[in-house]
């Protein structure tokens, strides 16, 4: 894939390291470290769309976060897009179990390679990993943070979500 660029961005759901193709199609959308620094200049139009996409979200306005995505994105390896294109399908307001998505795509005892694969999920909003979550409901790994995962269901399941557990629908 040809280079295009790279923004770091402040969101709703936190700083946002963001990369385009070279036609400014979503690449990946992960959370920028601290000691990254957003680069001066006007945002791409699919930025600000974004970002006001994840302030509706988080508002509760929206949904779903609809941008276009750069072609062949994800990009991963055939396990992973496996496992990203079953955590895409989980709805709103709904959990699995990594072992639920182990099973989904045919391995079933495969859960720490689902965490492996929920780790490197390129776009986090759009194949929404928050999702996914312990065999007992437990909240575990989340690049965002724990909390922000927790915020996320919460804002989802609304009064379903009950502490750091989440309630299967």
């Amino acid at each position: 894939m040809e280079a295009g660029s790279t923004w770091i961005v402040e969101t709703a759901m936190g700083k946002m390291k963001i990369e385009l193709d070279p036609e400014e199609r979503l690449v990946s959308m992960i959370w920028a470290e601290r000691s990254e620094r957003a680069k001066a200049g006007k945002l791409p139009d699919v930025i600000c769309s974004l970002v006001k996409q994840l302030k509706d979200y988080e508002a509760g306005k929206r949904e779903e976060i609809d941008v276009p995505l750069a072609d062949g994105v994800p990009q991963g390896t055939e396990f992973e897009r496996k496992v990203w294109k079953v955590t895409r399908a989980i709805p709103r307001g709904q959990t699995r179990s990594y072992k639920e998505v182990a099973k989904a795509v045919g391995k079933p005892t495969a859960s720490r390679a689902i965490g492996l694969a929920m780790a490197k999920n390129p776009l986090p909003f759009i194949m929404p990993c928050h999702r996914v979550v312990g065999s007992t409901g437990r909240l575990t790994g989340y690049a965002g943070g724990i909390s922000v995962k927790q915020r996320l269901l919460e804002l989802e399941q609304g009064d379903l979500f009950t502490g750091t557990r989440a309630e299967k629908l």
